[in-house]
């Protein structure tokens, strides 16, 4: 098994000589085995380290796995890093099962750890039985294509250098080598859905198919081999109809109806904004109705508007005004993070040239009344727009404009009192232009 796991890691570049590994061990007989595997090739790696979560679910028996961890790190002579956390204390105050509590824990933890400690990769001793029934519980809660390749050995910071071993595998080889290891008896427990599947349903399967380990591994190498044909179908879809304008996104649905299945290719580029596929379908029906119905993830927005939809993140809304400048000074200001103003107050020379873009606004100084305030548009708006001497309301203005639904929320005015001089990113208001006798101007313009 050693030269096995050798192999596995060379071909398959999971991890180099210099890299340092952060163990994840549990005390049980997977992790205690890639622990006994790796020590004996320290060749494969620079340096290794043993890291166990204690969450205290099983009263003493948790205690006893991490003095067991804690010495096993000790007779291999490595560093250990141990934590502990009030799981069932967290689980009441959070959503979710004790299970993806403490997943989610464990994870957070390891990866704090590796930065703080300077190690490469994390290391689980997932294997492939876990792969099984990780494929078997994503098919039973619903998945696509990305749900069906199951545990992969490398991915981002964590790695799992035991997928080519099956658990009876990693069970002989425990027994051979004598080793000692913790029993976790809620592995027994049926109340979990993974548990459940482990112990009443796979063994059912594997009646069926005695191999049913391997075959799944090869059913995943295709399906990997088609997920990646996939993504970049859906990537060369995206650079042709999807496009990104500050912060927002437009796909361009009247060429995009084009493509071959274009409900599942809308959904995989979806499902980055958080759109569930049930979702996607009432969006795809929607294409051919009228603009202006909205879709909500839990991120973003989503708006039909003529030939496109436009994506936008959920941002909370703010009405307050603030004060933009107050004083003869030249200053700046922040909206949401994510408007930035700055103000320049000048002299108008013989070779002044009133700047043409829109996203800058040139005004004339002495028409202006201190302090000048920045608010979210609001619905009864009124300005008058440069080139005219009538009165019109902003909600008007922007539907000139063809301003989709969702980014008026981002629009931003400019006042002197009560007077919009300036609707941020479009146009100034006709009574602040510059005229032959202003002498001085206030040029703001985003940064």
């Amino acid at each position: 098994m050693l030269n096995t796991l050798i192999t596995y890691i060379t071909e398959k570049k999971i991890f180099t000589p210099q890299d340092r590994i952060l163990l994840a061990i549990s005390g049980g007989i997977d992790s205690v085995v890639l622990a006994h595997l790796l020590q004996q090739c320290p060749q494969l790696y620079k340096k290794m380290a043993l890291a166990h979560c204690n969450f205290q679910l099983r009263g003493e028996d948790s205690n006893q796995d991490e003095v067991f961890v804690c010495a096993l790190a000790k007779q291999y002579a490595v560093p250990y890093f141990v934590t502990r956390f009030d799981t069932y204390t967290l689980a009441n105050t959070q959503k979710g099962s004790i299970q993806m509590i403490a997943r989610q824990l464990r994870y957070d933890w390891f990866e704090t750890l590796r930065q703080q400690e300077g190690y490469d990769y994390i290391a689980t001793a997932h294997h492939q039985s876990d792969l099984t029934e990780t494929v078997l519980l994503n098919l039973v809660r619903g998945t696509g294509i990305a749900g069906l390749h199951g545990i992969k050995e490398k991915q981002g910071k964590v790695i799992r250098p035991l997928l080519f071993a099956s658990k009876s595998t990693v069970e002989k080889y425990a027994t051979e080598q004598k080793l000692q290891w913790r029993e976790d008896v809620s592995n027994q427990e049926n109340k979990y859905y993974r548990n459940r599947l482990r112990n009443e349903v796979i063994p059912v399967l594997k009646g069926m198919n005695p191999n049913l380990d391997n075959t799944l591994v090869q059913s995943i190498e295709k399906i990997s081999a088609v997920e990646r044909f996939f993504e970049k179908s859906i990537e060369h879809i995206e650079s042709r109809y999807l496009t990104e304008k500050e912060g927002a996104f437009f796909l361009d649905i009247t060429s995009f109806e084009k493509v071959d299945e274009p409900l599942i290719v809308l959904f995989e580029i979806l499902k980055k904004f958080n759109f569930s596929y049930a979702q996607t379908k009432d969006i795809y029906a929607s294409l051919e109705q009228i603009s202006g119905k909205q879709f909500l993830s839990f991120t973003h927005t989503l708006v039909k508007d003529r030939g496109q939809l436009v994506i936008t993140p959920q941002k909370a809304t703010n009405t307050s005004e603030q004060i933009l400048i107050d004083d003869l000074e030249v200053g700046e200001v922040y909206r949401h993070d994510d408007l930035k103003l700055s103000l320049k107050r000048m002299r108008v020379t013989n070779d002044f040239k009133i700047p043409r873009n829109p996203q800058i606004a040139c005004l004339d100084w002495k028409k202006l009344t201190l302090p000048l305030r920045i608010r979210p548009w609001q619905q009864g708006d009124w300005f008058k727009p440069l080139g005219m001497n009538q009165r019109k309301k902003l909600s008007d203005f922007l539907i000139d404009q063809k301003v989709p639904l969702n980014l008026k929320s981002q629009i931003y005015v400019v006042l002197s009192e009560d007077n919009i001089v300036w609707v941020v990113g479009f146009r100034i208001d006709n009574r602040f232009k510059i005229s032959d006798n202003t002498t001085q101007v206030l040029i703001i313009s985003p940064v």
